[in-house]
């Protein structure tokens, strides 16, 4: 299991990276009109929920197959409560 911490690492980072910047580009995006106003707020938003929730998942499966260090677990437990923020805020506004 060791061996794959470094593409558990790689995957991590590109999953939230991804969910950045696809969210950054729906947030920056012109959205103005038409039937569905404010669509790319709501898909940006989702975008960065989908990009953390799958690096926690590697974060997880990464802490789980480098013995549990400490640190890495106080990382996965703020990420998950940043992904459960994260649910809540779009169950509560959308």
């Amino acid at each position: 299991m060791k061996s794959l911490i470094p593409a558990l690492v790689v995957l991590s980072c590109i999953a939230f990276l991804s969910g950045v910047v696809l969210a950054l580009v729906m947030w920056l995006s012109p959205s103005g009109g038409g039937m569905f106003v404010g669509l790319a707020a709501v898909l940006g938003w989702l975008a960065l929920g989908a990009g953390n929730a799958l690096s926690w998942l590697f974060n997880l499966a990464w802490w789980q197959s480098a013995g549990r260090p400490t640190e890495l677990g106080w990382v996965v437990a703020v990420q998950g409560a940043l992904v459960l923020a994260s649910a809540a805020m779009l169950a509560i506004k959308w």
